[in-house]
């Protein structure tokens, strides 16, 4: 899942658990930042996994802002993935 920037009124450190699921933002988008991903090897992604989910390399994150900052790869292998599999945007609304 694509990374996201946000600024949020809690505080640094958290003192309560965040609510489920993990990727939903609790805060305002930012507008500046770079995610640099080095190294990273992709192996045997189909388009469904075995309970019949969907399965992506990289996929936008449903819970955050439509403004996406760069993604820098570097050194990326891609080792037997199916061809359906390699992305998924959400049709915008």
């Amino acid at each position: 899942m694509a990374s996201t920037f946000s600024k949020s009124e809690n505080g640094f450190h958290p003192d309560t658990p965040s609510p489920k699921p993990n990727h939903i933002q609790h805060g305002y988008g930012s507008w500046n930042g770079v995610t640099k991903l080095n190294n990273n090897e992709f192996i045997n992604f189909r388009k469904r996994t075995r309970e019949g989910g969907t399965n992506t390399v990289l996929c936008l994150n449903p819970f955050t802002s439509d403004a996406y900052h760069p993604h820098v790869f570097t050194g990326t292998k891609f080792n037997n993935v199916d061809p359906s599999a390699m992305a998924y945007i959400m049709a915008p609304v």
